[in-house]
């Protein structure tokens, strides 16, 4: 009995560690379509204690976490980027952020953090994790979520800056279906607009 519980402890010993990784990586991929599979398999080696079981269950596992990790995390990345760079050319056809000198667009890019964040090194499994240890799948979607405000809200301080009497007017939403509706649309669009501007300079 000594020498099996021996080896089941060497064993035990050397899986463990990947028993770890796993459970970390599926606690980040737990949202996923392949987080969700892997879950009733990891439950599965946990409830029928089949640690030990050979083959080794663990690396496939790991591998199918770690590939579904690194796909969703190389698309957040270049969604990211392309928000950026419509951010910027959202900018760059500006009239008003035109008219800022370069000091006030410096600082108006530090203040709404303008400048995308680099592209963190996921080739490795230990890269994904260092990247995911920075900034999770759920963040990096609250901040793609959240680079189209940060530009509207850098023209608006820009506006306040050389406008100070200039007020945002929000267009009516609609579903257009002909062109009968698009003139409806623009009818109201356009009242609403020169009622505004009989208070002063407005922004679309």
């Amino acid at each position: 009995d000594l020498t099996a519980w021996k080896k089941s402890a060497d064993a035990i010993a050397k899986r463990w560690p990947e028993w770890e990784s796993l459970s970390v990586f599926q606690a980040y991929a737990k949202d996923l379509q392949e987080g969700v599979a892997c879950a009733s398999s990891i439950a599965a080696i946990s409830t029928g204690r089949n640690l030990l079981t050979d083959p080794d269950p663990l690396p496939e596992l790991i591998k199918h976490l770690t590939t579904a990790l690194r796909t969703e995390l190389g698309k957040l990345q270049g969604d990211l980027s392309a928000a950026f760079v419509a951010g910027e050319e959202k900018l760059a056809a500006s009239d008003l952020w035109k008219r800022l000198s370069e000091e006030q667009r410096a600082t108006l890019t530090n203040t709404f953090q303008l400048t995308p964040p680099a592209k963190a090194a996921i080739g490795t499994d230990e890269e994904i994790l260092t990247a995911l240890q920075a900034r999770t799948l759920a963040d990096r979607h609250n901040l793609l979520d959240a680079v189209p405000q940060r530009f509207s809200r850098a023209l608006d301080e820009a506006s306040a800056l050389l406008e100070p009497k200039a007020v945002r007017v929000a267009l009516p939403g609609a579903t257009i279906r002909n062109a009968a509706e698009l003139d409806q649309w623009l009818s109201a669009a356009r009242q609403q607009v020169e009622k505004q501007l009989k208070d002063g300079p407005v922004i679309l």
